[in-house]
């Protein structure tokens, strides 16, 4: 099978592309995401354009026509000067945004090529380096090659090339390197490579080594902000201490000022987050960035706080200050995304994703939206983007995880999920979706332990309470199962799916009139193909068939491919003497519900009784084929087989003829089936009784007689109730019956439910920002190239957007 996204090719029967990990179904390949609509803005744009073209051309006519003296070839000439004036209308209006685009490109260039320029110069001076130390051992040449080694670490850390700096970072500490400016640096590549416990024991032996760089805890600030590191506030405590300690060191850093902001806001003291950004804009100086970042912060309070509309205009206003701010447009779908209009968002988003590729929050919010509105395959892509572009984020793997568990991939939802967890121990929503993607593979222990994970760092949220009563009630435990759901009810008293799972443990505990009562209130919320099943089921056992007969009815017009009901609907008609519907339902439950053996046997009786012979003996004997232990299977097939013989002995017209020979044929098939069904039952005179008329009508009266012997000795008063033997022709048929339903082997609880997506915000690219600690004048320069190439190209696609 060849994916239609990445083109590589997998096997038939793959579920998922190995390369891009997209879905493998028709109907998910199919969705692709709807393009967003034009705003108002871009559309009066538009008209502006088109009636200036429109003035130019009637001005270029005008001027065409008093130009020429040709009079008879004014009209031609004044086309051509109508197309002349739309043409220097175009380029009049394009000529600004040309001269702009074409300065940021020559800027591009120039800083790219002193980039590469000085990157070529530091690589082959420690190049030289290496090679001219590669045979001594002596001391400071071992030192020597470590601070090579480091140089190099450095530059590449700068350039993106995070991999190869982590191990020349490891060969300068095996080369005894362990100064603060190692720790520092090398905790940095690990942080960029999402290994944050690893990063802040680095970067606090770098704070211990040397207490007055303000790098170290400018850094310690950074990954406080990123990463998870204990329950609750105590840890990010740690975090404020840190990026205080860097605020006094460095207090001309804006970074350090937002970062208190987030981790403020993480904890939940907003208004001294909002306090920080307000600091932010005050040292501003005017700068166009910083009054952006700024505003940016003041938006992640409020969203931390829930005021979406006021989050959303300070998110605005820092895009309308600085147009190149793709963090600003990412945080205007993350607010979009909370305030539920997903579809609005996807146009923020993907200008976002646009204006900078390399923004892990706007792929990830990018991917919630995609994947709210269908367009799934896509949603996968800017999921796995946004965990490759920044690793410490647990967010874009438990999206991911959540995709693949809706959509039925369980083995990469664990894979993602697990991940999650490695990233961040605490987030209740992974180890619930966790939780689900276990339940949903059977293994219904390790359902119930991630899922009681959840609930410790989630103690008030009543959907981990009602997945973790349901993953209770999957292995059984239904006691347990209902106290978790009445603690859901207690937090969440209009929750339809707490009332519908908690009918279903009430049913699995034969409390049918509390399980009724439940169902009342959950359908009260909405109907539900399901709850209307478990509701109708509740009737039939109280007798309450009008009722019943309703919401079997209501489900299948909601869900008509539903076909446990269909079977649940003939035994209600059956029980109503109503034969022929009853056939009716359970022939369609017959070609979905395969397998199931007390709808073979039920229709089968059921053909039994209105005399379709064959198809039932086809059921009764499939009944065999499934299971060998029920008396009234071989039972049935056996007053199959002799009513099949009665009737055939009534059209004999003659001893010996063909249909008395079939009826001899059946009556002796009908009376092994009774031999093994009394091999079970020994004792049974219904058994007994049949046999001997079989024997009977198959001309085997020695037998016969035999049978009618025994059962004077097992029960004289069956004898006298069923008159002569000898001469009674009728086989007693009260042991052909339909199975009685059983409600609550045919009620169904609601499936576990996950979270939601999760958003991600995005810091300004200030708080962004790793610091290192550079010991040569030519590594800082690389960090400025390098922070100017990237501001030039945001630049240049703020032009395109």
């Amino acid at each position: 099978m060849k994916c239609p996204y990445c083109s590589s090719r997998d096997s038939l029967d793959a579920r998922f592309c190995s390369h891009c990990g997209a879905i493998l179904r028709a109907d998910l390949i199919a969705r692709r995401a709807p393009k967003p609509k034009m705003k108002r803005g871009a559309f009066l744009r538009l008209l502006t354009v088109c009636l200036a073209a429109v003035l130019g051309a009637i001005i270029g006519w005008q001027f065409a026509r008093m130009s020429i003296r040709w009079q008879h070839e004014t009209d031609i000439f004044g086309f051509f000067g109508g197309l002349i004036g739309l043409v220097l209308v175009y380029l009049v209006s394009g000529a600004g945004l040309l001269i702009s685009k074409t300065k940021l490109q020559q800027r591009r260039h120039r800083v790219n090529t002193q980039l590469r320029s000085l990157m070529r110069g530091i690589e082959n001076a420690c190049q030289e380096t290496l090679e001219e130390t590669e045979a001594d051992t002596e001391h400071d040449h071992r030192q020597k090659r470590a601070e090579t080694f480091e140089v190099l670490a450095i530059a590449h850390l700068m350039t993106g090339e995070t991999e190869g700096a982590s191990h020349e970072f490891e060969l300068a500490r095996e080369l005894g390197a362990k100064d603060a400016s190692l720790l520092n640096n090398s905790g940095v590549a690990q942080a960029k490579l999402g290994r944050l416990p690893q990063a802040m024991s680095l970067v606090e032996q770098a704070c211990a080594a040397v207490p007055g760089a303000k790098e170290p805890y400018a850094n310690l600030a950074h990954i406080y902000c990123k990463g998870t590191f204990g329950a609750g506030g105590r840890s990010l405590q740690h975090g404020i201490d840190a990026v205080h300690k860097a605020i006094a060191l460095d207090p001309e850093d804006p970074g350090n000022l937002e970062r208190l902001g987030q981790i403020l806001t993480r904890v939940g003291r907003t208004d001294e987050a909002m306090s920080s950004a307000r600091s932010l804009a005050e040292n501003s100086n005017g700068a166009r960035t910083r009054q952006a970042d700024a505003h940016n912060l003041m938006g992640v309070a409020l969203l931390g706080k829930r005021e979406h509309r006021t989050a959303l205009h300070e998110f605005q206003s820092a895009a309308r200050i600085d147009p190149t701010n793709g963090a600003a447009l990412a945080n205007i779908g993350a607010t979009m995304i909370a305030q539920e209009q997903v579809r609005e968002s996807l146009e923020p988003l993907l200008k976002a994703v646009i204006l900078d590729p390399n923004c892990a929050a706007a792929q990830n919010n990018l991917g919630i939206a995609l994947a709210t509105v269908g367009a799934v395959n896509e949603a996968v892509h800017a999921f796995r983007e946004a965990s490759r572009l920044d690793p410490s984020l647990d967010e874009p793997h438990y999206n991911l995880g959540k995709v693949y568990a809706d959509h039925g991939v369980t083995d990469l939802a664990a894979r993602h999920l697990v991940r999650a967890t490695q990233i961040n121990p605490y987030a209740p929503e992974a180890l619930l979706a966790l939780g689900v993607v276990e339940a949903h593979l059977g293994h219904h222990d390790k359902a119930i332990e991630y899922v009681e994970l959840a609930a410790r760092y989630a103690p008030n949220d009543a959907l981990t309470y009602i997945s973790l009563g349901t993953c209770r009630a999957l292995a059984g435990e239904y006691e347990l199962a209902e106290q978790d759901l009445s603690r859901a009810r207690d937090l969440d008293k209009d929750n339809q799916h707490v009332y519908g799972q908690l009918a279903y443990v009430h049913m699995m505990l034969h409390d049918v009139s509390t399980a009724s009562s439940d169902l009342t209130i959950a359908l009260s919320f909405g109907d539900m193909p399901l709850l209307n099943n478990n509701y109708a089921l509740t009737q039939l056992e109280l007798k309450g068939y009008d009722a019943a007969l309703l919401h079997f009815n209501r489900s299948l017009s909601l869900k008509p491919d539903f076909h446990e009901v269909h079977y649940n609907l003939g035994y209600l008609w059956a029980l109503k003497r109503r034969v022929l519907d009853a056939v009716r339902e359970w022939e369609i439950a017959e070609r979905f519900e395969a397998g199931h053996a007390d709808c073979y046997v039920n229709l089968g009786v059921a053909y039994y009784l209105i005399d379709r012979l064959e198809e039932c003996v086809l059921r009764f004997r499939r009944v065999l084929t499934m299971r060998t232990d029920r008396i009234e299977d071989y039972s049935n097939l056996a007053m199959a087989y002799s009513k099949q013989g009665v009737v055939s002995k009534k059209l004999s017209r003659k001893k010996g003829d063909r249909h008395n020979q079939v009826a001899v044929e059946r009556f002796s098939l009908a009376i092994g089936m009774f031999d093994l069904a009394i091999r079970i039952d020994q004792y049974n005179v219904v058994l007994h009784s049949n046999r001997g008329l079989a024997c009977f009508f198959a001309n085997r009266f020695e037998e016969a007689f035999e049978e009618w012997s025994k059962i004077a000795k097992i029960d004289p008063e069956y004898a006298k109730k069923r008159g002569e033997l000898t001469k009674d022709t009728v086989f007693d048929e009260s042991c052909v019956n339909f199975v009685s339903m059983k409600v609550w082997e045919r009620a169904h609880g609601l499936p576990p439910k996950t979270h939601g997506f999760k958003f991600v915000t995005a810091p300004s690219y200030a708080a962004e920002e790793w610091n290192l600690m550079v010991p040569r004048e030519d590594l800082a320069g690389v960090q400025q190239l390098e922070r100017e190439s990237r501001e030039v190209e945001r630049a240049i696609r703020a032009l395109v957007i």
